[in-house]
C-alpha cells in the first residue's frame, strides 16, 4: 500500500537563492502554454525550480546526462513504507554574479505524518561556484535528498 508523499514526506525546500532582475519567466508546456506554480514547482522572475520525487536516483542521474532535447523523469506520487525515495531540484534561470558564476543552495526539512519535524539537512548544493547554465537550459541539482536504500 502506498503512502501519499504529501502525508509521508512533506519536504519543504528552503532555498537560499540569488533572484534575477531582468525578465519574468516561468515553466511552460511543450505547446508553449504557461504552467502555474504549485507546491513543488515555482518561479520567481527568471528563476524556476521544480522539486521532483523519484524512486530510482541512479536512473535519473544517468538519464539526465544523455544528450537530447528533453529528459523523461519518472516522478512518483507515493511510496511504500521503507522504500527509497529521492528528491532533486530541477532549475533554470539562476542569476550569475559579475563573473558569470551562479550560487544556489538549499536545505530540506522532512516532516513526519503528524506534521512534526522528522529531519533537516545542512545546506546543500544546487549549483555553487559554477557558470550560469547556457541558453536558459535546465539543470539538475548537484546534491539531492535520499531516504531509504535501494
Amino acid at each position: 500500500m502506498g503512502v501519499p508523499l504529501a502525508i509521508q514526506f512533506r519536504l519543504l525546500l528552503l532555498a537560499c537563492l540569488a533572484f534575477p532582475h531582468i525578465v519574468s519567466a516561468g515553466w511552460i508546456q511543450r505547446s508553449g502554454e504557461p504552467l502555474g506554480d504549485t507546491a513543488y514547482r515555482k518561479s520567481d522572475g527568471q528563476l524556476i525550480s521544480w522539486l521532483v520525487f523519484v524512486a530510482n536516483d541512479r536512473k535519473l542521474t544517468e538519464t539526465w546526462h544523455i544528450p537530447g532535447e528533453s529528459v523523461n523523469i519518472d516522478e512518483i506520487e507515493s511510496v511504500d513504507i521503507n522504500s527509497p525515495i529521492s528528491a532533486f531540484v530541477v532549475f533554470g534561470g539562476c542569476k550569475a554574479d559579475d563573473s558569470g558564476i551562479c550560487n544556489v543552495q538549499m536545505r530540506y526539512q522532512v516532516l513526519a505524518p503528524d506534521g512534526s519535524s522528522y529531519a533537516q539537512t545542512p545546506t546543500m548544493e544546487v549549483w555553487v561556484n559554477k557558470p550560469q547554465p547556457p541558453n536558459r537550459s535546465l539543470q539538475l541539482s548537484v546534491d539531492y535528498l535520499k531516504i531509504g536504500s535501494s
